[in-house]
């Protein structure tokens, strides 16, 4: 039953301003890992993400620029926390348009609001919280009756899918129901050849932020560019949008192959405990919407659609993800699931509803039993936040801005920091873009230079040519080379350091050591310090960190960091081992100790 409206205008009102409320509140105020740093630099200055660079987001941001807040990470976060409300108060939309009663759409939105996975992407910066909005708009749109406002309809499936593509690519997987909605409009409007022009209109006009990548690529010399790649030209731009870089079928620059069967049990995990297996239940009841649609008032192809566009987005496009779903890669896939996650909520849904209708006959019977599951299914929603908050509040740590700010207090004067992961590439651009900190600082990403693009834009802000790669005999591309990149910097005369060490048996070959959360390389082993000057250098530096008082999970990007702090005393351990001192050995390894991420998981069974 539908209801007036001005109620639900309300309804969504007050959907949007409660769900509002609690993600503004929780809104991390750090530098986050994966691609959050990233994303708050260049909302911060401005600037072209990674591919497909995430328009609409980045114009979001800017747009939002005036936000007050603590910090420009911060600032990102509660941008991003007013799109988590919007996309709650559309999934609350969606179901309201295909039907459902407002007593059970609202607790089952606000079941998918509180689970971890989307409470956490809403209240960082990221951009599936935009993807999950948009795609609940285009399911509320395309719920039937389609005799009205065809034309109009017909433009604003073609925006809302314009848009999404500016947003992410992933919006493409619930083609089903857009592409029905759009067919189905088309074919009852009464003139629709014009409604047909409008749809291609209305996806052209979505897809216009992509001109904001252009003109910022054209306008900022490389040297200060806060932007991955430089699609200046309209050739560079759709190499960016099919996402060439990584392989536009592709989820990371991996040759790993996929592992369906690891992903679908990841994927199944999380849809069961982030959404207290909801959807597992009404998923033995959904097929009553199908098998008997005349008694339950729900349109077969609507449901079909509806259940093409979940397999679509969920189990199939899992199947395909290139990274093992385990440990931190676990966290980067699952990112992923939240699409699939709101899709499941409709679909629970329109399960309820449709099984009210065909079991309980009487209207006042089916909305006092509608009363009563709903208060039911609301309690579930607060006891699932309740339990939720703890993972929240440990993807939200600041554990890496303050590896950022120590690594900035490590490095000397003028030092190059040479460092992958994209935690690190991503605290660097926020670094250079948004905090301007330490500019005589470069944090340099190795593999990055592998690209056509990045070491023009290194080369220009160091003022020397880097290397780019090493040619074998018969290859056509250039392969990374460590040492040779390490040993051209140290030749500049810039004191260099590494993060970690990405080859393995490579730290035998160099000369280094390390200090702080860095590993400092010298010219020769005689620049090394002796154990003793080692250790004190490091326990003068530790008492100058910026540090938690308990280290964060294993499985997070915190805890992927944290682990720099323990090197030190680890390698000064086995140094003193070798030199017959177990005693100074034991004290180093217990110092190490309180660095070691505990072995917490963030992800249920396996773990970004």
């Amino acid at each position: 039953m539908s209801s007036p409206p001005s109620r639900e205008r309300s309804l969504l009102v007050g959907t949007f301003v409660a769900s509002a409320v609690v993600y503004l509140a929780t809104a991390s105020r750090w530098l986050l890992g994966g691609d959050a740093g990233e994303l708050a630099a260049i909302g911060a200055a401005g600037g072209v993400p990674h591919p497909p660079g995430y328009p609409l987001y980045v114009l979001w941001l800017r747009a939002l620029s005036w936000l007050p807040a603590s910090s420009p990470a911060h600032r990102a976060s509660l941008a991003t926390a007013i799109l988590g409300a919007g996309a709650v108060t559309a999934l609350v939309w969606a179901c309201l348009r295909h039907g459902v009663r407002r007593e059970i759409a609202l607790p089952l939105a606000g079941l998918f609001a509180l689970a971890p996975l989307p409470w956490m992407l809403a209240t960082g910066p990221e951009v599936f919280a935009l993807n999950a909005l948009l795609a609940m708009a285009i399911v509320g749109l395309a719920a039937p009756p389609f005799e009205e406002g065809l034309p109009r309809r017909a433009f604003l499936l073609g925006l809302l899918a314009g848009l999404g593509l500016a947003n992410h690519h992933s919006i493409v997987l619930i083609a089903p129901v857009g592409v029905a909605a759009a067919i189905s409009t088309v074919r009852r409007s009464s003139s629709p050849a014009r409604s047909a022009v409008l749809a291609v209109l209305g996806l052209a006009l979505g897809l216009v932020p992509y001109v904001y990548l252009l003109v910022v690529a054209r306008s900022v010399p490389a040297a200060e560019a806060c932007a991955w790649g430089a699609p200046g030209d309209l050739g560079a731009l759709v190499r960016h949008f099919l996402r060439a870089d990584y392989g536009t079928t592709k989820l990371a620059i991996s040759n790993a192959p996929p592992e369906p069967a690891a992903q679908l049990a990841l994927f199944v995990t999380n849809l069961a405990s982030e959404l207290a297996a909801v959807p597992f239940v009404a998923a033995v009841v959904v097929l009553l919407a199908l098998v008997r649609p005349g008694k339950t008032g729900f349109a077969k192809g609507t449901v079909v659609a509806l259940v093409a566009s979940f397999l679509l987005a969920g189990p199939v496009f899992v199947a395909r993800f290139n990274l093992p779903p385990r440990g931190l890669q676990a966290h980067v896939v699952e990112r992923f699931h939240v699409l699939p996650m709101a899709l499941a909520i409709v679909l629970t849904a329109i399960a309820i509803e449709a099984t009210m209708r065909l079991v309980v006959a009487n209207e006042a019977e089916r909305e006092r039993r509608s009363r009563i599951l709903g208060g039911v299914l609301l309690a579930v929603a607060l006891l699932r936040g309740g339990l939720a908050w703890d993972r929240v509040s440990e993807s939200h740590r600041p554990t890496t801005e303050h590896y950022l700010r120590n690594v900035l207090h490590v490095a000397a004067p003028n030092a190059v920091v040479v460092g992958a992961g994209d935690d690190v590439t991503g605290a660097a651009l926020y670094q250079r873009c948004a905090l301007r900190q330490r500019p005589d600082v470069e944090i340099v990403s190795p593999h990055l230079l592998l690209g056509a693009w990045y070491p023009e834009q290194v080369s220009a802000r160091l003022g020397l040519p880097i290397v780019r790669g090493v040619k074998g005999p018969g290859e056509e591309t250039p392969k990374l080379s460590l040492p040779e990149l390490l040993a051209q910097l140290v030749e500049s005369g810039r004191p260099v350091y590494v993060t970690d060490w990405y080859v393995a048996g490579v730290e035998k070959k160099i000369p280094s050591y390390p200090v702080g959360p860095l590993i400092r390389i010298v010219r020769s082993p005689r620049e090394i310090p002796p154990p003793d000057a080692l250790l004190a250098e490091n326990l003068r530096t530790l008492k100058e960190l910026e540090l938690e008082g308990s280290p964060p999970a294993k499985d997070s990007w915190g805890g992927v960091r944290m682990k720099a702090y323990a090197r030190p005393f680890l390698v000064l351990a086995a140094a003193y081992e070798a030199e017959g001192k177990p005693e100074r050995a034991e004290l180093c390894r217990k110092t190490a100790s309180a660095f070691l991420p505990v072995p917490t998981k963030m992800n249920g069974p396996d773990t970004r």
